[in-house]
């Protein structure tokens, strides 16, 4: 039996699953690894005053940007020959903060779907849907337009 980790779109997108880590003291002999995962299956109350983080709307066309303003942002981390697990872990955490603050900076957020949205509708259709938007030329819509089909 192979073992799977089964994560969905809509369980990335709410943060159900977090944490998946492979335990293989725990699987006891097995040539299959443990896995580990803590989920949280219950939706938060309306009165939770939690934000939720939809992520970006990534623009292509604003890569070289996105790439000098993270350049400029992030600095390199002069590691040890052997690093410590502290360290690879402070780097990381660093790493990522510098690039949700690039995209912060050079991306417009994603909003939540509209209650009424059909459930077929995910971020690669709202993608698409926003590249035909910012098509400039007949040419690009032409494309963009075509490029939405195919993902719808």
């Amino acid at each position: 039996m192979i073992d799977l980790a089964w994560y969905n779109e809509a369980a990335i997108m709410a943060s159900t699953f977090l944490g998946l880590t492979v335990d293989w003291d725990g699987s006891l002999g097995s040539d299959h690894a443990m896995l580990h995962v803590e989920g949280n299956t219950c939706k938060p109350s309306p009165g939770d005053n939690q934000k939720l983080d939809f992520g970006f709307v990534v623009n292509l066309d604003k890569s070289e940007e996105w790439t000098k303003a993270f350049r400029e942002r992030s600095c390199t981390f002069a590691f040890q020959p052997t690093p410590t697990e502290a360290e690879i872990e402070t780097e990381a955490v660093a790493f990522m903060a510098d690039i949700h603050k690039t995209n912060e900076e050079i991306f417009c957020k994603r909003r939540p779907s509209h209650p009424k949205a059909p459930p077929w509708w995910n971020a690669a259709c709202a993608l698409a849907a926003q590249n035909l938007c910012n098509a400039q030329t007949t040419e690009t819509q032409g494309i963009a337009q075509a490029r939405l089909k195919g993902t719808v």
